[in-house]
């Protein structure tokens, strides 16, 4: 694989999984926020409502970003082993290990949330 081809394919398999994974944390916060408050544009909701938006649409988000960066992690590797040039092989590398580490990252701050939404659940009285 020449150098300028694998360049190409770094950018373009990065930047669009950044978007991707920034507007699920995004989404996944706002739906987050929702439902421990239960207050949606100003207007209350029913706890059975807050939990089903909570798990289909949060964790919804939660696993589109995480696949969504474990994805571009496994295809900069495949970059990697593709180009012989050393110095792409490493930019390759640092780009996987970017998206890798968001994964992780993500699906550690998930779990918590969903430990803390769990709790709210528990406490919160039903209607």
């Amino acid at each position: 694989m020449s150098v300028s081809t694998a360049i190409a394919l770094i950018i373009a398999s990065f930047f669009p999984a950044l978007f991707c994974f920034l507007y699920a944390v995004k989404r996944t916060g706002d739906i987050f926020d929702e439902t421990v408050t239960g207050v949606i544009a100003g207007n209350p909701i029913p706890m059975k409502f807050r939990e089903i938006r909570f798990y289909t649409l949060s964790m919804a988000y939660a696993l589109a970003a995480t696949v969504c960066e474990i994805g571009t992690s496994l295809l900069n590797l495949r970059i990697a082993q593709q180009v012989a040039d050393a110095d792409i092989k490493a930019l390759a590398h640092v780009f996987m290990a970017i998206a890798a580490i968001a994964a992780v990252g993500a699906l550690a701050s998930y779990a918590l949330a969903l430990l803390y939404v769990l709790s709210v659940f528990r406490e919160t009285p039903r209607d």
